[in-house]
């Protein structure tokens, strides 16, 4: 499968995608001494993308919907809508064939961005609509800018994201427990014990979800959403580091929320998001994506260097 590459051929910052799943397979970056690394999880040969059972979602664009949504199920404009229950009863990213095991279409590419493009039709999944969504993959001196932007002919639930794990020290045999973290959120919200939220927002003062000072992840793993409040231009949501590289990726996103997932011990995901199920709670930033409307979406990941 062909590899697409952006960004500076110096090796300042280079990124390969892939158009199944619109998959992030490389983003190689200079550590402090300018030694340059791949440093998110991937496959060496891309056709292990398609074939990966259990499914890692190494780098692949998430969708329609990221996270979990409960019993496989949601109602809108009083109808409810059956989904793909590809974890026990519920909705795992999309289902057993989200947007992650789907063949993109390249739109448009040229040396700095990689814009790729995929329709769902009616029903996919058991989601309404037929929904068009691209995303643009573009490198913007020392960071990596991922934009979304979706249309749909129905009401629909939608939610995107990147599941890119990072490993900012592969060569040194670094795990996750190895990073220092920084999120900036105050709040989180609680799973039950399916990993579905509870409908509750809770401040994270005096528990292990505390990172708002940037702290050793440590052996504990974590699959939590942490509560930003959205914003209209990309602002900081997390700060990820290796002291030994000196490698540091800072996270930017318009999302109200970031789930950071430890349950892979070689790296860390920072999947910036709307939150899990929130169909099924009103009291969350809603996913409902209106006919004639346009979602947009906008992280970015900018790499930098302690000394």
């Amino acid at each position: 499968m062909r590899r697409y590459s952006i960004g500076d051929r110096s090796g300042a910052l280079r990124v390969e995608v892939i158009p199944y799943g619109a998959t992030i397979v490389a983003i190689d970056v200079p550590d402090r001494d300018g030694h340059i690394e791949n440093v998110v999880l991937h496959y060496d040969d891309s056709t292990e993308y398609e074939h990966a059972h259990p499914r890692q979602y190494f780098g692949a664009t998430i969708g329609r919907y990221a996270n979990r949504i409960a019993n496989a199920e949601f109602q809108l404009n009083g109808r409810t809508y059956r989904l793909s229950a590809n974890e026990g009863r519920d909705t795992l990213h999309g289902g057993a064939r989200g947007f992650d095991a789907a063949v993109w279409e390249v739109h448009d590419a040229a040396q700095h961005f990689l814009t790729l493009s995929h329709v769902s039709p009616d029903g996919d999944q058991g989601f309404p609509g037929t929904l068009t969504a691209r995303v643009t993959f573009a490198v913007r001196g020392d960071a990596l800018a991922i934009t979304y932007k979706a249309a749909c002919d129905a009401d629909t639930a939608i939610n995107l994201t990147n599941h890119s794990y990072f490993n900012l020290s592969p060569g040194t045999g670094a795990r996750a427990a190895d990073h220092v973290l920084q999120v900036f959120a105050g709040a989180y919200t609680p799973l039950d014990d399916r990993l579905i939220p509870t409908g509750e927002i809770r401040s994270v003062e005096g528990t292990r979800f505390n990172f708002r000072n940037a702290r050793p992840i440590g052996e504990e793993p974590y699959d939590m959403n942490f509560v930003l409040g959205g914003a209209e231009a990309p602002r900081t949501a997390a700060l990820l580091g290796h002291p030994g590289s000196g490698r540091i990726v800072e996270v930017l996103t318009t999302e109200p929320g970031v789930q950071i997932y430890t349950g892979n011990p070689l790296g860390v995901a920072m999947e910036t998001q709307h939150f899990a199920d929130s169909p099924h709670h009103p009291n969350f930033p809603s996913t409902i994506l209106r006919a004639g409307e346009e979602y947009v979406s906008a992280t970015v990941y900018r790499f930098l260097r302690s000394t």
